[in-house]
């Protein structure tokens, strides 16, 4: 079961959003 993974691969792509959202407010 690549559960880590998925979390991981999540993990990354709400971080991801996050910067993006920061950058764009800022």
């Amino acid at each position: 079961m690549p559960l880590d993974s998925t979390n991981r691969y999540h993990k990354l792509k709400l971080a991801s959003i996050s910067k993006r959202k920061f950058k764009g407010k800022r």
